[in-house]
């Protein structure tokens, strides 16, 4: 299981890491990556709801309501099972609950 959050961070504390002003060939050498990337690409969406969008423990209507979404609030949507989306909404990298599909619009640009 990889933690999107940890992997960005690592990713940062490699490239801080790397850096260097000196001329070490070591560290300038081609023979292996000198910068990490995080593959955490998250799709942005914005709950269109009216009345709010429940936020439920699994993905499914007859899972517990965490909570109520309110209009217009925005979410990153991690994965898709059938039409329902884990969402994460404080940008830890862990799921806080799922939401219907059909209620969020992906974020303009």
């Amino acid at each position: 299981m990889s933690l999107p959050g940890l992997v960005r961070r690592r990713a940062a504390e490699g490239e801080l890491w790397l850096k260097t002003d000196s001329d070490d060939p070591f560290l300038t050498s081609t023979d292996m990556p000198q910068r990490v990337e995080a593959d955490d690409v998250r799709a942005l969406f914005i709950v269109t709801a009216r009345d709010g969008l429940r936020l439920r423990a699994g993905a499914g209507s007859q899972f517990e309501i965490l909570k109520v979404l309110p209009k217009d609030t925005e979410v990153s949507v991690i994965r898709e099972k059938d039409t329902w989306a884990a969402v994460d909404l404080e940008g830890d990298g862990a799921i806080d609950g799922w939401v219907a599909m059909d209620f969020l619009r992906p974020k303009p640009v």
